[in-house]
């Protein structure tokens, strides 16, 4: 990708996807769900859609243009992978306050009701780590890596995922 047409992106934003981890590829129906018509959580047809919203009925939700985060952390295979998301050059759809400024980096997995396994943690750092250096961005500054739920009312990136602490003492490693 061209730099020069790249946001300044000024830190990241950890998240987790709320859905289990299976050793195949999730990334394709988190961006799915993402993309399509929505009521209350649940994809619906757009005719459904329109009906509804004809009515007034709460809880829709239009597609967005792309998944909501710019890449991904997921067990494929034996092994975690990094996933690209929505291009860098775009804001995320991620976390309404930061998505013009912070890239949205998703973890799959439920870590309210799991821990993050260490191979994950390890690729996640790695990954912020990277994105730091091409950035710019400065690890250990306040507001550079922030979690999700540090802007809203959730869990996420979840409740058993490691402290922002613990983490940003392994991105200082």
């Amino acid at each position: 990708m061209d730099k020069k047409r790249e946001r300044a992106w000024k830190g990241v934003c950890i998240h987790h996807s709320f859905s289990p981890d299976r050793k195949t590829s999730d990334w394709e129906g988190i961006r799915r769900f993402h993309t399509s018509y929505r009521q209350d959580g649940q994809i619906i047809s757009k005719g459904l859609y329109e009906r509804l919203k004809s009515y007034k009925v709460s809880g829709l939700t239009p597609p967005w243009s792309d998944i909501g985060y710019h890449f991904g952390v997921e067990l494929v295979g034996e092994g975690y992978v990094v996933k690209e998301g929505r291009p860098l050059n775009k804001s995320g759809a991620h976390c309404p306050c930061i998505n013009s400024t912070h890239i949205g980096i998703c973890v799959v997995g439920n870590f309210d009701a799991n821990h993050l396994p260490t191979p994950a943690l390890v690729v996640l750092t790695q990954l912020v780590k990277d994105l730091a250096r091409r950035y710019g961005f400065i690890l250990t500054e306040p507001g550079v890596v922030t979690y999700h739920n540090q802007h809203s009312q959730k869990t996420c990136p979840g409740k058993l995922f490691p402290t922002l602490e613990t983490f940003l003492k392994m991105l200082d490693k």
